[in-house]
């Protein structure tokens, strides 16, 4: 369905979704199914010049509509879902609404480091988006990740680092920019960084102030799993942090000595 009168193509869509809603005719409403499923039908932003097939148009109402921009075309135009009538058919007929799918969620990752080069805010409003969606999706028994999703999602460079405390004596691996999850270990609890005195001089650290606007918002570890983001610092990375603390209290006050005992093998 491709008619120059963008207002025909919408005013025939919604007789035909009339049609479907009401299912007074099943043979009738599974041949047009079939056709909506089958063909670019639905007219999209700005001006319904693009059309798109019903399972690659995302709804404008889904917590998860603000990682695509305008300009993808990827909207319905605001007359279909404006209509109740409309917007109810379309979900049934695949319009991205509930769920986003893991490989539509990694192309969405993928494009967040480009616009933190123009755009640092409205990249870091994505990464929060992208962790949220991961979330609702795990919760859905049939949306777990592959293992190979996972693998690509914690090698994309999405997430900020936390920067050095002030007056933290030893060197922090802070870094300007996003890193990939599996760069990153996660701060303990809810945006502390209790043991990010341990963590900071050896690993660098996820920022969670920088994603999200609730103070008590987080990363649950079912999530953090999928990005490869590490709960905690790793023993050699423990054991390097003690010996340089000691170093620096040992050049900060000769008079103390030092020493570190390990049985562990």
């Amino acid at each position: 369905m491709n008619f120059i009168n963008v207002s025909c193509q919408i005013s025939i869509l919604k007789r035909i979704f009339i049609i479907l809603s009401i299912k007074t005719n099943e043979k009738k409403c599974a041949t047009l199914k079939e056709m909506l499923l089958k063909n670019p039908c639905v007219p999209c932003i700005p001006d319904g010049r693009k059309v798109r097939l019903c399972n690659d148009v995302i709804d404008p109402r889904a917590e998860f509509a603000q990682l695509f921009d305008l300009d993808e075309q990827k909207f319905p135009l605001e007359e279909c879902c404006k209509n109740n009538i409309i917007h109810s058919v379309l979900k049934e007929l695949g319009m991205v609404s509930n769920n986003i799918s893991w490989t539509m969620l990694e192309e969405r990752a993928r494009r967040i480091d480009e616009i933190y080069q123009h755009n640092p805010r409205k990249a870091l409003d994505r990464t929060a988006l992208v962790v949220n969606s991961a979330k609702h999706n795990i919760q859905n028994a049939k949306m777990q990740p592959t293992e190979d999703i996972k693998l690509s999602l914690s090698l994309i460079p999405c997430f900020p680092v936390q920067q050095k405390p002030s007056g933290y004596p030893l060197e922090w691996r802070g870094a300007q920019g996003l890193k990939c999850g599996n760069e990153l270990v996660m701060p303990y609890g809810q945006k502390s960084l209790s043991h990010g005195f341990i963590a900071g001089s050896q690993v660098s650290i996820v920022c969670f102030n920088s994603l999200f606007k609730d103070d008590h918002s987080s990363i649950p570890k079912s999530v953090a799993n999928v990005f490869g983001l590490r709960l905690i610092p790793s023993l050699d990375e423990v054991v390097c942090h003690l010996k340089q603390l000691m170093n620096y209290c040992s050049k900060s006050h000769p008079s103390l000595s030092f020493s570190v005992k390990s049985d562990i093998d």
